[in-house]
């Protein structure tokens, strides 16, 4: 694997089953399940092998891992599958997270914590319900363990939709499906082999690091978040906001970001949100000529397995990318109600 590969690597964990068919009707209706996962999901130790579908023009992407994480937030990713990089270890111990490739030649060091994109944000709880349909679709077995399947159907046919297969005793989703607007699967989680609440050993969650070990920081660095009213005023550039927002979505946080390769020139991230889906949008001061970052000397960046709309604008000296789940066409409208501020 290529270090261009293992940062992509990292930075898809950063933002990304074995079922069985099990009778019975599910007794409590969606919207409970949807509160029940958000205050009885409390971290347990576990373990397990994970398989992630990635579903992107007609092709499919499989990833597999062997995964553990413990009751104080660290976790570990094992790449088993594809063949290519079966040397990748990824280990986050809260707020650092380590790539670990070559068999522990390089490691890429991030001050950064990575999410799984099935969480739910419980601050958004009320946000979530009025935008989507929470229904409770009856119960499976998943890796021997009973689980509940929760859909939830967006309101607008623009948005995304998703189905969470949600352990009846832990509450951690055993298995994820989501949907483009158009019906189709985006993308699949799913537990090939799960165990809750073993002990497991600490020394998992350290870097194997040698005197030989060639050790990269990614100078990846955010600082936030940040109200519309609070954003910094030291960015190059005015600060771009939409005069119109698709139908159920409302401004939620922002952050300042700089990233390696743009000579310290920040980026503004506006996270916009339905309460399940969002959307990001980046302005960054257009580059003059020979200020563009280099390409990787490893490799060319790899692109991203999700589908997701992308809509590029140039407004006077910002440069401004739409990045979201939901059409094409509405992410457009949106892009094109942002104008240059008045001088």
């Amino acid at each position: 694997m290529t270090i261009a590969g293992a940062v992509f690597v990292l930075t898809l964990v950063s933002i990304v089953w074995c079922g069985v068919p099990y009778g019975g009707k599910c007794r409590v209706d969606g919207v409970q399940l949807l509160r029940e996962w958000v205050t009885k999901c409390v971290p347990r130790s576990y373990s397990g092998v994970q398989k992630v579908v990635f579903v992107r023009g007609g092709m499919r992407s499989v990833w597999k891992w062997r995964v553990w994480h413990d009751a104080a937030g660290r976790s570990r990713m094992e790449l088993i599958e594809p063949m290519l990089g079966r040397d990748s270890v990824i280990i986050s111990d809260g707020k650092t997270t380590w790539h670990v490739i070559g068999g522990g030649k390089v490691v890429i060091q991030s001050q950064d914590v990575f999410r799984a994109p099935w969480e739910v944000n419980a601050e958004r709880l009320d946000l979530l319900l009025q935008n989507y349909r929470v229904n409770a679709l009856g119960k499976e077995e998943i890796c021997k363990r009973e689980c509940y399947i929760v859909s939830f159907e967006p309101h607008y046919n623009f948005n995304p939709s998703r189905k969470v297969w949600l352990d009846a005793d832990a509450y951690i989703p055993l298995k994820v499906e989501d949907y483009n607007p158009d019906g189709t699967l985006a993308w699949q989680m799913e537990y090939e082999e799960f165990s809750i609440d073993e002990r497991i050993s600490p020394l998992l969650f350290q870097p194997s690091i040698s005197k030989e070990t060639k050790i990269i920081n990614w100078g990846f660095s955010r600082k936030g978040p940040f109200r519309i009213s609070e954003l910094p005023t030291n960015l190059g550039f005015t600060p771009l906001l939409p005069a119109s927002l698709p139908s159920g979505y409302t401004f939620d946080k922002a952050f300042v970001i700089e990233l390696p390769g743009w000579q310290g020139k920040p980026v503004l991230h506006l996270i916009y949100t339905d309460g399940l889906n969002v959307i990001s949008v980046f302005e960054s001061k257009e580059a003059m000529l020979g200020e563009h970052p280099k390409p990787h000397k490893h490799g060319k960046p790899m692109q991203f397995f999700v589908p997701q709309s992308v809509v590029l604008r140039h407004v006077g000296n910002v440069r401004v990318v739409f990045i979201s789940r939901i059409s094409k066409s509405v992410l457009e409208q949106m892009a094109q109600s942002i104008s240059a501020p008045v001088k």
